[in-house]
């Protein structure tokens, strides 16, 4: 087709090629504009990535050989500053595979709205081992794991269930029952517990990748007090003082409760309350354990007879003060041709801790300094002094654990001169 010959068509046909080429110019121009603002970057990606199994619905997976991958990408700058891990998709399928070892090329893609490309994976493919899951109807045995207090029985446990259904990897489920584990340490009374099931062997060890529905069992346990038996609780009898400077501070002891057996109205007369045996706390000046038995009337007796009392008595410190005026200050690193003095030239030291360990200290044990190893030159200056104690009676681990120090006046006002006929270290 011939255009007609006028003048906009004669412009047309003698600048056709020089439009095209202006066109092309400019739209290397701005994509050159936009690759300098916003370049394509080639990096990993900073975090792992989860990996995405797919199993078909009669199959479990073990021993999968990864479960995060590294992924490299490509893509805009204004990309990689806002991509998020959700965004990132890492799958394996194993949908159409049997059950063994099985290994499948992993992989990976971006959310659609995401300008970019998923360039390599790190590692590229995965392994797992596959077994069909099967399902069956399998008993509850309850055990008992530990037994209600001395003096307490109880009949067979009942429970609202007597079977469960069992899922998992048809070797793993072929013998096995679903295990309630039931803890009476401390009832004395009919109870109702529930407790989690879990997949046992008929030797009673857990077997994983076994699920059980439904995961947790009511039990019905008719504790009861057997009859002629009777519980007491335990009171120790502490006797005496400790010496001066030292407290009571109470003890601890177990078990709290025994129980009897025997001539009932003279358990009755004890009133549920029966003592130990006297422990003399006379002299003690720390902390100690005795083993001793309750002390019963004629006629009753401890079931079992072998039943002992531990008793761990606390004895602490009676914490005090005590003022030491007058301790020398002494001076500690002065250099040589140098002469200090010192207003005041005594402190006086406030001593707070137990007071076994006060009563052995005295003036002599103390010290106080000022380290003047920092000054070189003559002049005055205000220096913290620093006070120590030491003793021949008492270990210097028990003094800093037990102790605190604090000096008064805290500054010392220091003179410095040089020693006349000697020149100072700054001359």
């Amino acid at each position: 087709m011939r255009l007609p010959d006028t003048p906009s068509a004669r412009f047309l046909r003698e600048n056709f090629q020089w439009m095209i080429a202006s066109l092309l110019m400019a739209f290397g121009v701005w994509i050159m504009a936009v690759l300098q603002s916003n370049p394509i970057q080639q990096r990993d990606y900073p975090r792992s990535v989860n990996i995405n199994f797919v199993l078909a619905d009669d199959m479990k997976m073990s021993d999968p050989s990864a479960q995060t991958v590294t992924v490299t990408i490509r893509a805009p700058r204004s990309v990689w500053d806002v991509l998020r891990t959700d965004q990132i998709r890492v799958t394996a399928d194993f949908t159409d595979l049997e059950e063994g070892p099985q290994t499948v090329d992993l992989e990976a893609e971006l959310e659609d709205r995401v300008r970019g490309q998923i360039v390599d994976i790190r590692p590229a493919e995965v392994t797992v081992t596959l077994s069909r899951v099967a399902s069956l109807r399998v008993p509850i045995r309850t055990v008992v794991t530990q037994e209600p207090p001395s003096g307490y029985t109880y009949p067979l446990p009942t429970c609202n269930l007597t079977e469960v259904t069992a899922s998992g990897p048809a070797d793993r489920i072929g013998d096995i029952t679903a295990m309630a584990r039931l803890n009476l340490s401390e009832v004395r009374a009919p109870v109702s517990l529930t407790v989690n099931l879990f997949a046992a062997n008929q030797a009673g060890r857990f077997v994983s990748e076994v699920t059980l529905d439904p995961a947790q069992v009511t039990c019905q346990v008719n504790v009861a007090q057997i009859e002629g038996i009777s519980e007491l609780s335990v009171v120790p009898d502490v006797s005496g003082f400790p010496p001066p400077g030292y407290i009571y501070e109470g003890y601890e002891f177990t078990p709290g409760i025994v129980t009897v057996s025997g001539d009932q109205r003279a358990i009755r007369a004890l009133n549920g309350v029966v003592n130990t045996e006297t422990i003399d706390i006379t002299d003690a000046t720390s902390n100690f354990e005795r083993t001793v038995l309750v002390k019963l009337p004629e006629g009753v007796r401890l079931v079992p007879e072998t039943q002992s009392i531990t008793v761990t008595v606390k004895i602490g410190t009676v914490r005090g003060s005590r003022q030491y005026s007058d301790i020398p200050i002494q001076v500690e690193g002065l250099a040589p041709g140098l002469d200090a003095d010192l207003l005041p030239n005594a402190a006086t030291v406030l001593l707070v801790g137990p007071q076994p360990i006060l009563e052995q200290i005295n003036n002599q044990d103390l010290t106080v300094e000022v380290n003047l190893s920092q000054i070189s030159e003559p002049g005055t200056y205000q220096v913290t002094a620093v006070a120590s104690v030491s003793s021949t009676t008492i270990s210097d681990e028990d003094i800093v654990a037990e102790t605190t120090l604090t000096v008064q006046p805290q500054e010392v006002n220091v003179t410095v001169e040089s020693i006349e006929g000697e020149s100072s270290p700054g001359d």
